[in-house]
């Protein structure tokens, strides 16, 4: 971000092609978002159960906007997911869109893992952190899944970090960022 700050105006005539816009506004969002997701991480989550939900809803919505903040980034390079991170990715925007979609009907959503119907998640018993969803799939099967919201946020940091180092890489590696490279040493 600072070298392609620092660069901006200087970059223009070398990096045409590079949506500026798109990319300020995605590691924005991600240096925004990562402050959220740190409290919801380290911090001590509240005893109070309401205010424990409003936690897991934002850790969980914070999630999603981190991940379509990468994919934003990612496009500014012309790049895809890292092929390792695309199933952690899915697996807690499954979680996201089933533990906080209540009463919705999640049959349309062609990539979750149970489709049907999904009840708010519950603080599992004796942890603040820990919750558990129901999820009536096809009206057939109950299955019951339970997520430790700093456990998915450390599993997420993981994956952007691996798909954010593909940018990095790019900007390292790539000739038409060659100047960046130049004027600002290769440590940052």
């Amino acid at each position: 971000h600072k070298k392609l700050s620092d660069s901006h105006i200087g970059l223009a005539p070398r990096v045409a092609d590079f949506d500026r816009d798109n990319f300020f506004a995605a590691t924005d969002t991600l240096l925004d978002v990562s402050n959220i997701l740190y409290v919801a991480e380290t911090y001590d989550w509240p005893d109070e159960e309401t205010q424990g939900y409003l936690w897991m809803y934002g850790a969980m919505q914070a999630l999603v906007v981190q991940q379509e903040a990468t994919t934003q980034l990612l496009g500014c390079f012309g790049l895809n997911r890292h092929p390792s991170s695309i199933a952690i990715l899915d697996e807690i925007n499954d979680l996201r869109i089933s533990a906080v979609g209540h009463p919705a009907n999640h049959t349309r959503y062609k990539k979750l893992k149970f489709k049907g119907c999904s009840f708010l998640a519950h603080r599992h018993h004796g942890s603040k952190t820990r919750f558990v969803l129901a999820t009536y799939e096809n009206k057939k099967a109950f299955r019951q899944r339970s997520f430790d919201v700093p456990e998915l946020i450390g599993k997420q940091k993981i994956a952007v970090e691996m798909n954010l180092s593909q940018a990095w890489n790019q900007i390292r590696n790539d000739p038409k960022f060659a100047e960046l490279n130049q004027n600002h040493g290769q440590a940052e």
